[in-house]
């Protein structure tokens, strides 16, 4: 409690004592207390002023009143009444493989109508995406895997697909086959084909090497034939690799092939000149080791 000194007493609170007394005697003097000031009404603005004029007109208990709260708690009943939530739950439509009594075979998904293709999907490049001519397997990669390269990053080519040199296409349906086959490939294969992938030094089957005999001779069909439906333990992938990076691996591999395989014959004239002789690097190996 805040005490202050006024006109010679002390007041605690609301409570005068004289000025003659000391604090803390006892005193029979009846408590007078101060009066409040007198409360100060704002001033009416534009919205309280609507505000009163409503409240005077609209008296409690008036009939208007309870005609609006009579119409409010109708409207909320009925829209209560709408929120059915059975309803908005079990809509009226067929849910994944649910029973239909409408079809006489009792299936809700119906089955596609034969001859459809979806947007998209029109195989009519038969080798392409088969890897297949007739019943053999196409020995050569088809035309379209280079197409199929060109269209996925048009933007690192300078010029229509008309103009653009076969070796650019070629460099580049490489390119794009090493990092397919990094990614799907290499964990069973290894990363030069040697069958000694990661999983398989950790116990799992291994599969054959691709510089066996059998499979260099193997046309490049096969290869994609087996990527697309699967051979022996290994699973399809043509789910998760399209047709033109199941070509762009097959690429891939036959140049795997090449590379522990070639001969001096198969590197062009103008490339032959930069091969380093072995004996010539030997030589250059210890002159550089004398020097230090």
């Amino acid at each position: 409690m805040n005490c202050r000194g006024e006109m010679g007493g002390l007041v605690f609170g609301r409570v005068r004592l004289p000025p003659n007394r000391e604090v803390g005697t006892r005193i029979d003097l009846a408590v007078r207390r101060e009066p409040h000031p007198p409360l100060r009404r704002r001033p009416l603005t534009k919205h309280s002023r609507r505000n009163e004029r409503i409240r005077r007109l609209t008296p409690p208990g008036s009939p208007w009143i309870a005609r609006v709260d009579r119409v409010l708690l109708i409207l909320f009943v009925a829209a209560l009444a709408g929120c059915d939530r059975l309803d908005m739950y079990d809509q009226p439509r067929y849910e994944a493989l649910e029973a239909s009594k409408f079809f006489g075979d009792g299936l809700s998904a119906r089955p596609k109508v034969e001859g459809t293709i979806a947007r998209g999907a029109l195989r009519d490049d038969v080798p392409f995406y088969t890897g297949r001519d007739g019943e053999q397997p196409v020995s050569q990669i088809p035309a379209a895997a280079y197409r199929a390269v060109y269209d996925r990053h048009p933007q690192r080519f300078d010029q229509p697909f008309e103009h653009i040199e076969q070796s650019r296409l070629r460099m580049a349906l490489l390119e794009r086959g090493r990092e397919r086959f990094d990614i799907y490939c290499s964990v069973c294969h290894g990363r030069t084909g040697d069958g000694d992938g990661m999983i398989v030094r950790r116990g799992f089957r291994r599969p054959p090497s691709y510089h066996i005999d059998r499979l260099r001779q193997s046309a490049s069909g096969h290869f994609y034939d087996v990527i697309s439906n699967g051979f022996g333990s290994m699973a399809s992938y043509s789910s998760r690799i399209d047709a033109g990076d199941r070509w762009a691996i097959v690429a891939y591999i036959r140049a795997l092939q090449l590379s522990q395989n070639a001969t001096l014959e198969d590197v062009p004239d103008d490339e032959r000149e930069n091969l380093a002789r072995p004996e010539v690097k030997d030589a250059s190996a210890r002159s550089k080791e004398d020097v230090k």
